[in-house]
């Protein structure tokens, strides 16, 4: 995939996310139906302000979807949410600090003080039952250096 099929993709993830938005508060403002021609209207606007072609397809059924029952509209982020969360603004934080000092890190370093930091938090227990589960070849043993993040 090219750079300019990439930046297409994102940008159309972005219009589609924008236009269930909008559907959303439009069908809660409603309350009962939407008149003719209002979804066309918001799904030309997302393409607009997105900067789509007018044949890119934005279809009104994967929008709806998204609004359907149970399913959690998740805007701008498609994956579980991260072990790290909490971990990572104190690690940019550091990393920061210390290329503000001139000492920049290398990315081994950064995967030990990032071991250094979550070791004997929940966060480490969290990390390493994850590395269990979701890498069933690799063996996560307690007892061996670095088992938390990087590589065995």
């Amino acid at each position: 995939m090219n750079l300019w099929e990439c930046d297409l993709n994102k940008r159309t993830f972005q219009a589609n996310n924008f236009a269930a938005i909008e559907f959303e508060e439009l069908a809660g403002r409603a309350n009962k139906r939407v008149k003719q021609g209002e979804y066309n209207e918001i799904l030309e606007n997302a393409k607009n302000k997105f900067n789509l072609m007018k044949d890119v397809n934005l279809p009104k059924g994967t929008i709806h979807s998204m609004l359907q029952g149970n399913q959690k509209l998740l805007v701008a982020h498609p994956g579980p949410e991260s072990h790290m969360r909490a971990v990572v603004v104190y690690l940019l934080d550091i990393i920061l600090q210390l290329a503000a000092m001139h000492q920049p890190i290398n990315p081994i370093e950064a995967i030990e003080l990032t071991n250094s930091l979550i070791k004997g938090t929940l966060s480490e227990q969290e990390v390493l039952s994850w590395k269990k589960k979701s890498s069933a070849h690799l063996q996560c043993d307690k007892n061996e250096a670095n088992t938390t993040l990087g590589q065995e």
